[in-house]
């Protein structure tokens, strides 16, 4: 395993260093720029909620329940094909967490490294580019360095002020870190991150990879597989029942002929002997 001890321990030491110094970056930060919230709120907010209404409007609003009854079969096969999307997209969520997990030191070596490269960057920015360093901090800097965080219980916590943390008020996710990790909807400039693995102890890796596994995971799996075979099924009887209804049409005179019974004929009437010239 590549999530040893001494790995752990190198990594929650460089996040410790870091913390301290992005704290004092974000000091010079705000005396630069003083307008720094106002760039973010006024400029970058707007365009995260710009995002949440065209998913509301492409999704709906709610909280992913789907209407209780329908009236033909076209409506089933639009309800199963929705339930079948709703379950996809909860299947891939937890995937993708699963799988930023399977070599977390790597990608929380690689994500200290970037954001050590960052500082030196953004060192420079100071006193020429405001936008881009209130946006590469606030967004990019900050939030990397608090999604690899180790929990407040290992003793490692951030000295960041909230103020600089709880930004676009608006943007929620809606988490579900039961066993540690956040497998549920996440918001949307949590989304700009992707998956991300935090500074766990080594001795609670595996239980929590299986937990994840167990109680997400594998319920998830089964529950989009069994909407889509629910779809799947019902898109089968909804196509039969479209081919029966153009057959039925074509056939409709040689089917009508064939049912008559065979002793219907036509009969002459013959004339009343009264009526006789």
């Amino acid at each position: 395993m590549e999530y040893t001890r001494e790995k752990y321990d190198k990594l929650v030491k460089e996040w410790d260093r870091q913390d301290i110094e992005i704290n004092e970056f974000i000091r010079k930060l705000v005396c630069a720029v003083p307008c720094w919230k106002c760039l973010i709120e006024c400029f970058v907010c707007p365009l995260l909620y710009e995002v949440r209404y065209r998913e509301q409007k492409l999704w709906g609003v709610g909280d992913g329940k789907l209407y209780p009854q329908v009236h033909s079969l076209a409506d089933l096969l639009y309800w199963h094909d929705r339930n079948r999307t709703e379950k996809k997209k909860t299947l891939d969520r937890v995937k993708s967490v699963l799988a930023a997990w399977e070599k977390p030191a790597q990608t929380i070596e690689k994500a200290l490294a970037d954001n050590a490269k960052l500082l030196v960057d953004l060192g420079k920015l100071l006193s020429s580019d405001a936008t881009k360093l209130v946006y590469d901090v606030f967004m990019r800097l900050v939030p990397m360095h608090l999604v690899i965080a180790p929990p407040a219980s290992s003793g490692h916590v951030t000295g960041i002020a909230k103020e600089y943390t709880q930004i676009c008020e608006h943007d929620k996710g809606e988490p579900d870190d039961c066993c540690g990790p956040d497998v549920g909807v996440p918001s949307l400039s949590r989304r700009l991150l992707g998956p991300q693995p935090y500074l766990i102890d080594p001795k609670d890796y595996f239980s929590v990879i299986c937990c994840v596994t167990k109680d997400r995971y594998l319920p998830a799996k089964d529950a989009y597989a069994n909407a889509q075979s629910a779809w799947e099924n019902t898109d089968n009887e909804f196509k039969r029942l479209i081919a029966e209804i153009d057959e039925g049409m074509k056939s409709i005179e040689k089917n009508a002929q064939a049912a008559f019974p065979p002793d219907c004929k036509w009969q002459k009437k013959k004339p009343d002997a009264d009526s006789a010239t």
